[in-house]
């Protein structure tokens, strides 16, 4: 091997420094630190190997991702569409050829050192484990609740998860985690174990510098905490939960305004649109008069550790906020005053008045759809101005088919949201065009 091979090669902590610097160039140039000139320069310097080690990464994941599930699903159903007419020891033969293949695959996977395949062999091992825990059950009727069958899913999954070094696999885990929590809300601790031990796969990921895999995983552990909220907040008492998402939701928005997750590996502002995103969503979801008149508790009774959980991210993000706020920090009011809103709500709720909750989120939501619009005017950005008349238009339909008006007044209200975003369209390409002129 010649020894200046690897020279040439750059490490993934050379590729991480070289997507930072590139995200950080228009800051600087406007700073003053660095002339547009050198900035231009650094630009074709580096833009061309952090744009040829991003896609194949991206491309090679994705694609042993989905190769991993498809052929795992074809084989169950093959299996599954002459499973009846099958004797029992066919069965059997069958309930573990999946787990015989996905074994196979894996030994191969670990020799060659491809990380591709080592997706593609993890992923489907994992379902081969479940259809082949499955498949046995049903061939001798084996009793057990979902809830059984998921823990001893997830114990016999755990170990493909570390020893292929297999993000889609952590992925599924925690999937299988979140519907355990699903089905047994009562067990907290468990709940939490299962959860952290599917995510602590992050840890190696950061050492090993691979950020795309890392922020694959670091989003679907988000969206696992999320869920496991809900299932304590069905054991913490009554409505306790819109207070918990609130706060969640809104210390992650926060934790996006650092510096500190604008680097390696979360990438820059990925965490912002993240959380952005998903307040809107729930934003939306609180415009229903039903979601105030949920009860999120199960009986009467509230479990202590599920109340001081849900009520841990409320106090997260009153800290966060503090500390931003004396650091100097800037964020976008409306975003960051979501968990304020939801507890309006929900003590408004508490009251015994859904309705008025309703109101009050619609008009938060009409109001940050307009906030997002305004920024993109001051940004120049078309995609953020449609991201908030999307709000708006979003918000407009669900109110419409939610209410009692005429069909004509809901056709005029449809035509005129929809010539609102062709108009501003309209209107920013030709100040685009005017500017490239």
């Amino acid at each position: 091997m010649d020894p200046n091979t690897d020279k040439d090669q750059p490490t993934p902590s050379d590729l991480q420094a070289s997507r930072w610097l590139l995200e950080q160039l228009p800051e600087l140039t406007a700073k003053g630190v660095i002339s547009p000139a050198d900035a231009e320069n650094l630009r074709t310097r580096y833009a061309t190997q952090a744009a040829k080690s991003a896609h194949p990464s991206l491309v090679a994941f994705v694609c042993s991702l989905l190769g991993g599930l498809l052929v795992g699903c074809g084989i169950i159903l093959i299996i599954a569409h002459n499973w009846n007419e099958l004797g029992h020891p066919v069965r059997v033969a069958l309930s573990f050829l999946p787990l015989i293949v996905g074994i196979g695959l894996s030994g191969y996977a670990l020799r060659s050192s491809s990380k591709a395949w080592q997706e593609g062999a993890a992923t489907f091992q994992v379902l081969a484990v479940g259809a082949s825990i499955s498949l046995v059950s049903q061939t001798y009727h084996i009793a057990g609740s979902t809830a059984s069958f998921l823990l001893t899913w997830f114990f016999l999954a755990l170990p493909v998860v570390y020893l292929l070094d297999s993000v889609g696999a952590a992925i599924l885990c925690l999937n299988i985690a979140g519907m355990y929590a699903s089905f047994a809300p009562k067990e907290t601790l468990l709940n939490w174990t299962l959860f952290l031990a599917a995510a602590a796969q992050l840890y190696p990921l950061w050492k090993q510098g691979r950020s795309t895999s890392f922020r694959w995983l670091f989003w679907f552990s988000l969206y696992g905490l999320l869920f496991l909220l809900f299932a304590e907040a069905t054991q913490a008492g009554h409505r306790i939960g819109y207070l918990a998402v609130g706060g969640f939701l809104g210390s992650c928005y926060l934790l996006s305004r650092h510096p500190f997750f604008g680097q390696p590996p979360f990438g820059s502002k990925r965490l912002e649109r993240l959380s952005t995103s998903t307040i809107e969503a729930c934003a939306l979801l609180g415009t229903f008069q039903t979601t105030w008149e949920f009860h999120w508790a199960n009986g009467n009774t509230s479990s202590v550790p599920s109340l001081l959980i849900c009520l841990a991210f409320p106090a997260l993000f009153l800290a966060l906020a503090a500390f931003l706020l004396r650091s100097g920090h800037r964020f976008k009011i409306l975003f960051a005053v979501f968990p304020v809103c939801v507890g309006l709500a929900w003590l408004i709720a508490e009251g015994d008045f859904p309705a008025i909750s309703m109101l009050f989120m619609n008009i938060y939501t009409v109001a940050l759809s307009i906030s997002i619009m305004i920024g993109g005017f001051r940004e120049n950005s078309l995609r953020t101005v449609n991201e908030g008349m999307g709000l708006l238009g979003f918000l407009a339909v669900l109110r419409f088919a939610d209410s009692s008006l005429d069909f004509v007044i809901r056709g005029g209200a449809y035509i005129l949201l929809g010539m609102g975003f062709l108009s501003v369209n309209i209107f920013f390409s030709r100040i685009q065009r005017k500017k490239a002129s």
